[in-house]
């Protein structure tokens, strides 16, 4: 059946309208009144293998350091070699002292999260920086991955290293920062082939010989971390930070545990689960502080699995007994 052409104006007699079969047809675009808008073009990131990029790319926990759950560190501190201090992230060096601080930066007119490390020593063969170790689940062995990262240095042995990277093994990356002090993106492509155990991405300032040369005052400042597939570096993924939370909570997390009760004599015993806000990556340890106590002879964290932990109190004597506030921090790290 034919389409016909409505025209511009007014219609004062009821008009049925019978649209035509165009099953395998055509219909004549002049019948069609009025403009036909512009077709959205779609288009996907991918790099020149074709290696299409998409959200949740980073294999980093934490990459942009927004996260940091054991402290404030905004003032710099000593650091101390292989602790976990900003989440996910343990500080490193070795024949100097160094602190570490946790800083807001501006990168392109973007205000960000760094880590920095600074030596407040001298030496000749001395190296510093942060690391992070990766879970083995994170990567498919034989991929192409690149690491990424935004880094100042006023020392040109500011670069990548990685410990047990597939057939790479153990190995420095051959670019290293100018040592000039401006922010630098720097960039690493590596084959994971032969991968069979956890990484450690390394942020250091060292080289192929061992240590270098580091002067007191030398520093190393990195941001927007970033491990993905692939041989080219796309631009950083951003997380909301209740996501970010929740990954770093796998490996870290601080609970608070409350108990309170009444007794008519010593030696009675409360029992309550405290469940984890997410699974953690194994059974954790645990460190108990603060809180309010009173009339509380024994208390334990006890029965640790991956997901809850009993918390136990047991009385002194007769009447009102309670701990309050309990933080307990658990910790369940590469």
């Amino acid at each position: 059946m034919a389409l016909t052409k409505i025209k511009t104006g007014s219609v004062s007699d009821s008009i049925t309208l019978t649209t035509p079969d165009i099953n395998g047809g055509t219909i004549d675009a002049t019948l069609i009144g009025g403009t036909t808008p512009a077709v959205a073009t779609f288009t996907t990131a991918s790099d020149a293998s074709g290696n299409v990029r998409s959200g949740r790319k980073n294999l980093i926990i934490n990459g942009g350091v927004t996260i940091s759950q054991r402290g404030d560190y905004t003032t710099a501190s000593t650091m101390v070699q292989n602790d976990v201090w900003v989440d996910r992230w343990r500080g490193a060096f070795s024949n100097i002292t160094v602190n570490k601080q946790h800083t807001s930066v501006t990168i392109g007119g973007v205000t960000k999260k760094a880590l920095k490390s600074i030596a407040t020593s001298t030496n000749s063969a001395g190296y510093m920086g942060n690391y992070q170790t990766v879970e083995l689940s994170a990567f498919q062995p034989g991929s192409t991955y690149t690491i990424s990262a935004w880094v100042r240095s006023n020392n040109s042995n500011a670069r990548f290293r990685v410990n047990t990277f597939g057939n790479v093994g153990t190995a420095n990356c051959p670019t290293s920062h100018s040592g000039g002090g401006d922010w630098e993106k720097l960039t690493w492509t590596l084959s994971s082939t032969g991968l069979n155990s956890t990484v450690s991405l390394w942020v250091i300032v060292y080289s192929d010989a061992g240590g270098v040369q580091i002067t007191s005052g030398d520093y190393i400042e990195v941001a927007d971390y970033q491990i993905e597939v692939g041989s080219v570096a796309t631009s950083f993924e951003h997380r909301s930070y209740g996501e970010e939370l929740a990954l770093c909570q796998r490996y870290y997390q601080i609970v608070e545990a409350h108990g309170r009760f009444r007794a008519a004599g010593g030696s009675h015993i409360y029992t309550n689960t405290v469940n984890y806000f997410v699974q953690m990556r194994a059974n954790p340890t645990a460190t108990k502080s603060g809180g309010i106590v009173s009339n509380i002879g024994l208390e334990g964290v006890n029965s640790l699995t991956s997901r809850a932990f009993r918390y136990e109190l047991t009385n002194t004597s007769a009447g009102d007994a309670y701990q309050m506030g309990r933080i307990v921090s658990l910790e369940a790290e590469l």
